[in-house]
């Protein structure tokens, strides 16, 4: 799913760009191929991604220098994205609290430990009754 969804999407947007001479091509990559350290980052930080998604965006910018100077392009590293896209972020938790709020039902914690991964969802979304 990241190969198809993040490296060959990057790859073939970016193959795109270099076809048709784009002034400057931007990938929106994520902080999260930093290692996950909690002090501040720059651009020269030792890169250790912690996540499946920085994996293959670290692979993604990697295959961005192979293009040489046929693509020039930017890397942009936010530290977080949110919005309608935004699936595994902040989004889904400002909507799960504001579902929360709106019935005024106290937030539960699901431990993972504790449950089994196909039942987290069904237990983290309480109906009113």
């Amino acid at each position: 799913v990241y190969r198809e969804g993040i490296e060959r999407l990057s790859s073939n947007c970016a193959q795109a760009a270099s076809r048709c001479g784009v002034k400057k091509f931007v990938e929106v990559s994520t902080a999260q191929v930093y290692c996950g350290d909690k002090k501040p980052m720059t651009e020269d930080s030792h890169l250790e991604p912690w996540t499946n998604l920085a994996k293959h965006k670290l692979e993604v910018e990697k295959n961005l220098a192979s293009f040489g100077s046929d693509l020039n392009y930017a890397i942009v590293r936010p530290a977080i994205v949110y919005g309608l896209g935004d699936r595994n972020g902040l989004t889904p938790r400002i909507i799960i609290g504001a579902i929360y709020r709106y019935t005024r039902q106290k937030m539960q914690v699901v431990s993972l430990r504790t449950h089994n991964k196909p039942h987290i969802n069904e237990s983290l979304v309480s109906r009113p009754e």
